[in-house]
């Protein structure tokens, strides 16, 4: 009987997958986001993109209704910018795990 516990493979429990590629890697070559150094610039670059878009689609709305409630001058315009920006702020971050997950997703085939 043959002892499959062990592995003649160095990475066995050892590696994990690129999130951006799929390829195996040794834990300590991926970043703390678990993408490949070849895979970095270009994850990056889909995360920035994605999280101001998803930080804009959450704040929108928000500061269209600021700017009807401007007539009511429950507060002065100016005072609003502190929640806009606290909306953008949570977008942003919404949108990093959303992209995040929506690049997962497509990387296993979930098309």
């Amino acid at each position: 009987m043959a002892d499959t516990a062990r592995s003649t493979d160095p990475l066995h429990f050892q590696g994990t997958t690129c999130d951006g590629c799929g390829d195996l890697h040794p834990r300590n070559a991926l970043d703390q986001d678990r993408w490949c150094d070849a895979c970095r610039p270009r994850m990056q670059r889909r995360m920035r993109i994605g999280r101001h878009g998803i930080a804009a689609v959450v704040t929108l709305p928000f500061a269209v209704w600021v700017w009807r409630l401007e007539k009511l001058e429950y507060l002065p315009t100016l005072a609003w910018l502190l929640p806009l920006a606290a909306a953008y702020y949570l977008g942003f971050r919404i949108g990093r795990e959303v992209v995040r997950g929506y690049i997962r997703w497509r990387r296993v085939g979930g098309e």
